[in-house]
């Protein structure tokens, strides 16, 4: 953006009611005393409160032919293009009091930021219509307003420029979507594949009488949860958790046992079905630890299984 009028010598009235006349000398020092180091105004839209966000930034101010004078820098694009459109034709600065307690620079006027405003009248002659913002709220800042320069007509150049813009910014877009989208599948059928091996892992063992039917779900669902990435250190042994799990399951006692009979044969009636051992095992359990004896399921399924009532 081209450098920017934002103020003039003369007697205003500031948005408090207060009355202030600035001379060509205070103009002056305050383009001398700016320090963007110290305090680096930024370009705004309107007033607002806290300057955020920032659409630019003021690089220098300077005194010449009786105007305030303010050079941007890194301004955004799209900032730039709805104030070349005229959608912000109006120029506000709005002042540090010397005596403010957020002045860099004490005892001097010091900028505080320029705001773009969208109609406001104006008010002071001289600066190409000046004029002021409107507001309610005592402040401790004097906001004036100047007219920015009519903005020019955009070439054909420069708006098919625009609607090349506009166009990648769609196609990034649709590709970040189609990134996530992908990703999302991705991981449903890994959580699919997982919970697959772990249905066949739990089925090895049911089939081997290490594990009743009761359990095989919940556990599955138990494993989904486990982390099969990190390798930590189990009793001197460097597993992740989902093999640990594998191997403590694997090691465990049959809690079932299945014999095999011929197709013709009759099972004897004495013989507990997986659910008859399981429902004993849970009276087992249950009066164990009523007794004041804490023992896990699968030691009450093992114990129910030998015998034990």
């Amino acid at each position: 953006m081209k450098p920017i009028e934002i103020f003039r010598p003369g007697k205003f009235k500031a948005m408090s009611g207060q009355e202030i006349e600035f001379s060509a000398a205070m103009l002056e020092s305050i383009a001398k005393a700016y320090e963007p180091s110290v305090h680096q105004s930024p370009l705004v839209i309107g007033h607002p409160k806290l300057e955020d966000p920032a659409y630019g930034w003021v690089k220098a101010l300077s005194f010449a032919n009786s105007r305030l004078v303010a050079e941007p820098e890194a301004v955004v694009e799209e900032f730039a293009g709805v104030v070349a459109a005229g959608l912000y034709k109006n120029v506000s600065a709005s002042f540090f009091t010397p005596d403010h307690p957020a002045n860099p620079k004490p005892g001097n006027y010091y900028l505080k930021h320029v705001g773009f405003l969208g109609a406001t009248p104006p008010a002071v002659s001289g600066l190409k219509p000046v004029s002021f913002a409107s507001g309610g709220e005592k402040e401790v800042c004097f906001e004036f307003a100047v007219e920015t320069p009519q903005p020019v007509a955009k070439s054909d150049q420069e708006n098919e420029k625009i609607k090349e813009n506009a166009l990648k910014e769609k196609e990034f877009a649709d590709k970040e979507k189609d990134l996530n989208e992908r990703e999302k599948n991705l991981k449903a059928r890994e959580a699919d594949q997982k919970k697959a091996e772990f249905a066949s892992f739990l089925g090895d063992l049911k089939k081997k009488g290490k594990l009743i039917p009761a359990v095989e779900a919940g556990l599955v669902e138990f494993m989904m949860g486990l982390d099969s990435g990190n390798v930590l250190e189990f009793a001197g042994e460097k597993k992740t958790q989902v093999d640990y799990f594998k191997s403590f399951l694997e090691k465990q006692p049959k809690v079932v046992s299945f014999s095999e009979a011929a197709p013709d044969s009759v099972a004897s009636p004495d013989a507990a079905t997986p659910k008859q051992l399981a429902e004993k095992a849970g009276k087992l359990k249950t009066r164990l630890e009523g007794e004041g004896v804490v023992i896990s399921y699968a030691d009450a399924v093992a114990r129910v299984s030998g015998g034990e009532e």
